[in-house]
């Protein structure tokens, strides 16, 4: 029928068409009563007769009713219009998602985000068993703050009838709306048995959303064709070009996007809770972690600060990389994913490298806050190795898998242990040694290790170490290695004592028997051989690698990038030169990303406020290094730290307010010390926070959030630097944690 602008239906007043569908027509409308905009939703004339359209359209009303969901578009209710029905809908303002991909392919990490709040949406529905059945870029709305609104679920088929209700018992759906042999939806979206106008399911939802998910990331639809038979055809006969892909789209969301396009439902991804969690990475391969580290100990009282932030970020990716091509019938498959530490557990000590992976990738260790442990590939969870608490650096895994070797320095001099991957008291192989620079464990049953002197080698059952290469100072090694044949060592060489040492080091090879020494290349570091014929190597944060001939020892000039972004223990004044990463022999690759050290670059960071949708809105304040960022209990200002906390970062890092109303950045704090940790008072008149002001050792201080004196509070009786973490809720009670440890202490206030 048709509406007039000025014709009201209850308390809404139409103000003008916006929209004309299949399934009917859509008025922007105000309601007079709550003041706001809605859209109001009507047959057209030529539908108003027909019995199974206005049941679908009253399905509609109760469908919608029925989810309640942030990217489903919300109804507001029924209303009589002249003999007939209306919806009165949420007003959803914004483009569509075909108007978004009309403009091209939409970049990978914001196609990701949208996918996830479609898969959300889909996620409600499924769940009180309503599938959509017609999803398309045109049913997609994206609102300015970034929302995603779900529209017309004009013909989801209710599985469940009940379900609307809250009922659990299936019952059959009128056979007039869903009978077998009617098909209804959009070509290019709908699944190949809906297009032979067979039952469908939950999966008639999966393959759609495929479609959408390839359309965003390519800007072509993943079923195109000049007319809809030709579409359908397409659908039916053919398989989706995923060549056409972007080359930066990881494997695991092709192959997701793969597996939701499969034309056999029975082979198709069945739940969309499943697709969701595989576009979180949550389903991709897990492998065993190798972990290095290149000192002991660090007297740096701002190591145990990298540690903290090191621990969110480490990611591990698995992947077969720069093997020999395989087989067409037999190809690679390469998978990635993030590993998130146990809860509580930081890395420890990440001046040094803090990974190594066993040589057959079954496995990886890492050097937690509280001692070493170990993840099995096909384990769920990591496991703490008994007896490796204390203050551990540079693990090794043995040959064979089944020992570890690390340093270790928890009072005295320097000891190498080893110890079995099961736990119980380590083994001494070598005391009193000075700062180590890298270490291997070599088939041949000797563990070689870097020396400010040079690199020593000494049996993994103990005994008299033997120095192997000798070096003078300036000279630094780092990171030996025996290659194939035992004639040679590789190693990294740094000619002088500057900060930048490492970035300007050599990647050379030693003969153990005539001590010539050739340069492989300059520029790089933390050089390891794989049995591929590749050398891999660390280079300003970016891990390389070049194909390497041990028997000739010829090092091909090209170089591929690995990885941007792989974090290095280079620093002024920090022993060094490691990059955080380990490869297997199979070409398992883990790695800790970002930058660490004097040379580093580290992004700056914006403010925002971030939904829980995810959903990000920057604040208005200049771009800096942020950190540990707290809102007030009133939520009118935020404290945080500004300047790096990583070690012996220059200037040393300070507490500042942002005033949320005025958007002003004040500093709070201005010792050359390092301050950080703000925690909020419960009145907000003071900030707690831990300094390094007094002795160089931290402490728990409070300010007034104004400005003023700081006033000393507490100090860890143990001397662990403790970190204001929350306070109590009656505010008399302020808990810190121990950075050595995931302990927490409570200090009365």
């Amino acid at each position: 029928m048709a509406i007039a602008a000025g014709e009201r239906f209850g308390p809404y007043e139409v103000v003008e068409q916006i929209g004309v569908g299949g399934m009917g027509e859509v008025y922007r409308a105000t309601d007079t009563k709550l003041k706001r905009d809605v859209a109001v939703k009507v047959l057209p004339d030529s539908f108003a007769s027909d019995e199974d359209r206005l049941a679908r359209f009253r399905r509609e009303a109760e469908v919608l009713a029925s989810l309640n969901h942030p990217n489903i578009a919300q109804i507001f209710g029924l209303e009589d219009a002249g003999g007939g029905t209306v919806i009165v809908m949420e007003l959803v303002d914004g483009p569509t998602l075909a108007d978004r991909i009309a403009t091209g392919p939409i970049p990978p990490d914001e196609a990701l985000g949208i996918a996830r709040q479609i898969a959300d949406a889909l996620e409600a529905a499924h769940d009180r068993q309503i599938v959509h059945r017609d999803l398309k870029p045109q049913n997609i709305k994206l609102r300015p703050d970034g929302t995603i609104k779900v529209l017309d679920f004009g013909i989801a088929k209710a599985l469940d009838a009940q379900a609307i209700s809250g009922g659990r018992s299936p019952v059959m759906t009128t056979p007039a709306v869903t009978e077998t042999g009617v098909i209804l939806g959009t070509a290019a979206y709908m699944s190949p048995e809906q297009a032979r106008g067979k039952p469908v399911d939950q999966r008639a939802d999966i393959w759609a959303f495929g479609c959408l998910l390839f359309e965003m990331l390519t800007g072509q639809p993943a079923f195109g064709g000049e007319d809809v038979m030709l579409t359908l055809a397409r659908v039916l006969d053919r398989d989706t070009d995923m060549s056409s892909m972007p080359g930066t789209i990881s494997p695991a969301v092709r192959h997701t996007i793969k597996l939701c396009l499969e034309k056999d439902p029975r082979k198709r991804i069945s739940d969309i809770r499943d697709v969701r969690l595989a576009l979180a990475g949550k389903f991709d391969s897990e492998m065993p972690f190798d972990m290095r580290a290149s000192t002991a100990r660090s007297g740096s009282r701002r190591a145990l600060l990298a540690v903290g932030i090191a621990a969110v970020a480490l990611l591990a990716g698995a992947a077969a990389w720069f093997t020999k091509p395989a087989p067409a019938s037999a190809p690679e498959i390469v998978t990635r994913f993030d590993y998130p530490l146990p809860n509580g557990v930081t890395l420890r000590d990440p001046i040094t490298s803090v990974l190594d992976i066993a040589p057959n990738g079954k496995f990886f260790v890492f050097n937690g806050s509280d001692g070493l442990y170990v993840r099995a590939m096909d384990d769920t969870g990591a496991r703490l190795i008994p007896g490796t608490g204390g203050n551990v650096a540079d693990v090794v895994v043995s040959p064979d898998g089944r020992e570890l070797a690390y340093f270790r320095a928890d009072s005295g001099p320097v000891q190498l242990v080893k110890i079995a991957i099961s736990g119980g008291a380590p083994v001494m192989l070598v005391d009193s040694l000075a700062n180590p620079f890298g270490m291997s464990w070599e088939s041949d049953g000797t563990i070689l290790y870097g020396q400010p002197d040079g690199i020593w080698r000494v049996s993994e059952n103990g005994g008299t170490p033997v120095r192997i290469v000798e070096t003078e100072a300036p000279e630094q090694v780092y990171g030996p290695q025996v290659l194939p044949g035992g004639d040679w060592l590789l190693f990294t060489l740094a000619r002088t004592s500057g900060p930048n040492r490492w970035n300007e080091a050599d990647i050379v090879v030693q003969s153990l028997a005539s001590g010539e020494r050739r340069v492989l290349r300059s520029g790089g570091s933390d050089a390891r051989y794989l049995p591929t014929g590749h050398l891999a190597y660390v280079f300003e944060n970016v891990l390389f690698a070049s194909a390497f001939d041990p028997a000739t020892l010829e090092l091909d000039d090209e170089r591929v990038s690995l990885i941007q972004g792989v974090r290095t223990a280079d620093g002024a004044g920090v022993i060094g030169g490691s990059g955080f990463y380990a490869l297997s022999n199979n070409g398992t690759l883990v790695y800790v990303p970002g930058a660490a050290g004097a040379g580093a670059t580290r992004p700056e960071k914006r403010l925002a406020w971030v939904d829980r949708l995810g959903n990000a809105e920057p604040l208005s304040v200049r771009a800096d290094d942020y950190t540990m960022a707290r809102v007030s209990p009133d939520g009118t200002k935020i404290a945080l730290v500004v300047g790096s906390t990583l070690p012996r970062s220059d200037p040393a890092p300070d507490i500042y307010i942002f005033d949320l109303e005025t958007e002003n950045l004040t500093q709070l704090t201005f010792d050359p010390e390092a301050d950080d940790g703000p925690v909020w008072s419960r009145d907000g008149r003071r900030i707690f926070f831990r300094s390094y002001r007094q002795n160089g050792s931290g402490a728990v201080y409070a300010i007034p959030s104004d400005g003023g004196t700081a006033e000393f509070l507490a100090r860890s009786p143990t001397g662990e630097n403790p970190l204001p973490w929350s306070i109590s809720p009656d505010g008399k009670t302020l808990i810190s944690r121990r950075s050595r440890s995931t302990r927490t202490t409570s200090s009365s206030l």
